[in-house]
């Protein structure tokens, strides 16, 4: 068995269960947390937004426009080495 090097992650934020734009969505390896800077920057706003990530278990977070954290969540990302779409509801 063979794993994937990168897995296109497709990010959609979602405010009052509504796809909503407008935040920047970071990523690091589940160990780091949201310490910044994040090793995983998504490198366009929301929503979607999407980058290519090795698989692992990620903590995934978004912020707006300011820098203020709004929500942050534990991912595993490439179990089965294809592309992943995740649904972000932001608080």
């Amino acid at each position: 068995m063979t794993f994937p090097t990168d897995v296109q992650v497709t990010v959609k934020t979602l405010k009052n269960n509504k796809e909503k734009s407008g935040f920047w969505v970071r990523c690091n390896p589940r160990a780091y947390g949201n310490s910044k800077p994040a090793r995983y920057p998504f490198n366009s706003v929301s929503s979607p937004t999407e980058r290519l990530l090795p698989p692992g278990n990620y903590q995934l977070w978004v912020e707006d426009s300011a820098g203020k954290v709004l929500n942050s969540q534990p991912i595993s990302i490439g179990d089965n080495g294809k592309s992943q779409t995740i649904m972000f509801a932001i608080e």
